[in-house]
């Protein structure tokens, strides 16, 4: 070796004292890739020893199958490019990372060789290779599209484009008014909505769109601002899901409830019209499902010189309570319309009856079968003795006299109807003589078990007598309007919990 020239280790030595000590270091041959040195850093990484490393080419480390890892190899041994990312593997088969940077070193005993300096990128592959995961699962089971923040669509994945009906060339450059409802997107909302998200807000909800066909879309969407290195939003990232076949069978299931509404209505139609007759400017009636349909149902019929009225309060609401309601008024009409001379308590004793034949519930049953059944008050007017009838069965009756404390008279317990309520129960009636001025005020427990107030706790049958005491001078329609903004009061902010009906009945002066 001629003296000027310094021997390979040496050289080696001379250029490593310069390096870190946590840097993983190797020196190989650019033509072969054959490993000329290997500092103890690598060597410890990968659990070789320097001997073992220097008889070794990078390529038998280098445990990959695809082009470009194979390709990024080559061209970082051969100085083609500076700096590049590797998986080596240990000599336990486990993977390293590392970030290698080529730097250009003197020939090593007559070869051209490469100085590759590496830093362990475990971590940041790890989660780089998770991050890729969560974005693929993400790509694969969501519509997902990228827009500037003018809302031009920049790219799009095939599940959205599918759903727009064209292709990412065709769709390139569609701004999203385009693509949503024309409702929304001509409404002064749109532009306030879009410009909230490019100022970094993250919105989520479900919107209409229309497809290159003209077919109608809904989706479940969420629209995410992606910041920049200036922490500003310079696009934005929209990930929702198909919800259109559920929305359609919403709107459905919304128009045959609908539906159902105009029906329960138009059976409670002769009732109210009964009551107009007789009681024309002394009962007031209130009806307010909780959803559009409810469990809560009255019955009124003029029979034999007097007034028969019924309110029922049945189990659940919305569309089984509906169902049930259907079922308590045409059994009451067929109970009263038999032409037998029935006192209250008897009126509720056959609807019990009634109510556990059409639901099989006659015996105790098992467990497994239905234990439906409801509270009731049924009252009969005499309009020439001026006398009231009253039987209960769960449900108070208020009577209010001006200038007096409301009484609340207390129905009998247990409901009718349900499993365990006997065939035979009797109900008593009691009879009740009407002065002038004199009403009778009936609800339903959605009045009474509505939380509210500071404690949130029900409104309870006392606060609303104290209500019906506060207005008695009023009219009766006038008396129920009060008694109502008192309990709207109360309810606060609390939401509807069950259907409320309430009736206000007075004989007519004589």
């Amino acid at each position: 070796m001629n003296a000027q020239t310094p021997p390979p280790l040496a050289v080696l030595e001379a250029l490593c004292d310069h390096i870190a000590d946590t840097r993983h270091v190797l020196v190989v041959r650019m033509e072969d890739g054959h490993i000329v040195y290997a500092n103890p850093v690598i060597c410890a990484a990968l659990a070789y020893p320097a001997d073992a490393l220097a008889g070794m080419t990078l390529e038998s480390l280098h445990d990959e199958f695809e082009l470009d890892f194979i390709e990024r190899r080559h061209q970082l041994t051969r100085g083609l490019i500076d700096d590049g990312e590797l998986r080596l593997r240990r000599s336990d088969g486990s993977d390293l990372w590392l970030r290698f940077y080529g730097v250009p070193i003197p020939p090593v005993n007559g070869q051209p060789c490469r100085l590759l300096v590496g830093r362990d990128i475990m971590r940041f592959v790890e989660r780089r290779i998770e991050d890729e995961g969560r974005m693929a699962a993400l790509y694969r089971g969501q519509a997902i599209a990228e827009y500037d923040t003018q809302g031009r669509l920049l790219d799009a994945n095939e599940l959205f484009l599918g759903l727009m009906g064209g292709t990412l060339e065709e769709l390139r450059g569609t701004g999203h008014r385009d693509l949503a409802d024309v409702g929304f997107v001509s409404s002064d909302a749109y532009d306030r909505w879009w410009a909230r998200i490019c100022l970094g807000e993250v919105d989520e909800g479900e919107r209409r769109y229309v497809d290159a066909s003209g077919r109608e879309l809904w989706l479940r969407e969420v629209f995410n601002p992606i910041f920049g290195l200036d922490g500003r939003p310079f696009r934005i990232l929209q990930a929702a899901l198909d919800v259109t076949a559920a929305r359609l069978a919403q709107q459905r299931l919304r128009e045959s409830i609908n539906y159902a509404s105009h029906i329960q209505r138009a059976l409670h139609q002769p009732s109210r019209r009964v009551l107009q007759q007789v009681l024309p400017d002394t009962h007031a009636l209130l009806w307010e499902p909780r959803d559009v349909v409810g469990g809560d149902c009255l019955f009124a019929r003029e029979q034999d010189g007097g007034l028969w009225f019924c309110l029922f309060d049945c189990t659940g609401h919305g569309a089984p309570g509906a169902l049930l309601a259907s079922i308590v008024l045409a059994e009451t009409d067929r109970i009263l319309g038999g032409g037998s001379a029935l006192s209250p308590g008897e009126v509720l004793g056959h609807l019990n009856r009634r109510v556990k034949q059409s639901l099989g519930q006659m015996d105790a049953g098992d467990g497994t079968g239905s234990d439906d059944g409801l509270d009731a008050v049924v009252i009969r007017l005499e309009m020439v003795s001026a006398a009231a009838q009253v039987a209960s069965s769960g449900l108070p009756v208020f009577v209010v006299e001006p200038g007096l404390e409301t009484v609340i008279l207390r129905g009998d317990s247990g409901g009718l109807g349900y499993r365990r309520v006997p065939a035979d129960r009797r109900w008593e009636t009691r009879t009740l003589t009407l002065g002038e001025g004199m009403r009778l005020f009936v609800a339903t427990d959605g009045i009474f078990d509505q939380p509210g107030g500071l404690t949130r706790v029900g409104y309870g049958r006392r606060r609303f007598a104290a209500s019906l005491t506060a207005h008695a001078e009023l009219p009766a329609a006038a008396q129920l309007a009060a008694v109502m903004r008192d309990f709207a009061e109360y309810q606060g902010t609390q939401s509807r919990r069950d259907d409320v009906a309430i009736a206000v009945l007075q004989l007519p002066e004589r």
